[in-house]
């Protein structure tokens, strides 16, 4: 299919945890957890970080079809019909290996804000290496 550009992992999960703190009028975790359950939090921050990948994704192939001059509406239809319906195999890979990093990096993140230590294991269990 060729390369598509979406942001990182990282910068997609630090505009979703900007998005959570700004809709409940926070400036930290800290001060988020004391409205909300930690779970809740973790739960809205995956559902954003969702939300902005999936926009990402439909500019960056948006741009794609510009580029090689499928701009055809019913093209266009279509290629959003596959995005909506993750059709697309190597995409759908994509967001399967992001949503556990990005689980991972959430967890992480809220418990260095409340610093609360804790950090990533780079063990293998039974020839699993997580990321």
């Amino acid at each position: 299919m060729g390369k598509i550009n979406i942001p990182s992992t990282e910068k997609i999960l630090e505009e979703a945890f900007n998005q959570v703190l700004h809709k409940y009028g926070k400036n930290s975790f800290k001060e988020l957890i004391n409205i909300i359950s930690l779970s809740k939090v973790i739960n809205e921050i995956e559902e954003e970080a969702y939300n902005l990948y999936k926009r990402y994704e439909r500019d960056a192939i948006k741009e794609y079809v510009e580029k090689k001059r499928l701009t055809d509406k019913k093209v266009l239809e279509a290629i959003y019909k596959m995005i909506d319906n993750s059709l697309i195999t190597s995409i759908a890979n994509i967001r399967r290996s992001r949503a556990g990093l990005t689980s991972q990096q959430i967890l992480v993140k809220i418990l260095r804000e409340l610093d609360i230590p804790c950090q990533v294991s780079r063990s293998k269990f039974q020839g699993y290496k997580p990321a």
